[in-house]
């Protein structure tokens, strides 16, 4: 009876720890389809990393929206990740008429640059955009460059 019990108790435990781990468990929005980490950005004695997330809307022709993000790092162990700040920047097309897709962000001397491949969604056969973006600052970013091809 008491190893019944104890049996009991170990497998109510062992549940509710592992319900309290999967409620720790991120939720990523079904829209969300891709998310590109990296680079470093500083603001006075703020620093952190930069993401890029797509995200797909529409319906029967899909197009999709980009937002970059500014990462805090934490102070400390006990401090959570925040994002500081969110730019959904104005790309050189009309929008909701491409497919996005971000490529790495890569740092160069201090500087950190996000690429971004656009495909329209309204002609099969046109070439696909290249979008370069610089991005700075927290709230800062700067297209750079539109091109066609496949050139990442």
């Amino acid at each position: 009876m008491a190893l019944a019990l104890m049996r009991t108790v170990f497998a109510a435990t062992a549940t509710l720890a592992f319900s309290a781990f999967a409620f720790a468990q991120p939720t990523v929005p079904a829209q969300v389809t891709s998310v590109v980490t990296g680079g470093h950005w500083q603001r006075g004695a703020e620093s952190g990393w930069y993401r890029a997330v797509i995200v797909q809307d529409g319906w029967e022709h899909l197009w999709s929206r980009l937002f970059v993000e500014w990462i805090a790092e934490p102070k400390s162990r006990d401090e959570d990740q925040k994002v500081i700040a969110r730019v959904e920047p104005t790309l050189p097309f009309a929008q909701g008429t491409h497919v996005l897709e971000a490529h790495s962000i890569r740092g160069q001397r201090g500087r950190a640059f996000l690429t971004v491949t656009a495909q329209s969604n309204n002609r099969v056969e046109a070439e696909p955009h290249q979008v370069r973006l610089e991005l700075g600052a927290p709230g800062q970013v700067k297209v750079l460059h539109q091109g066609s091809g496949n050139a990442r």
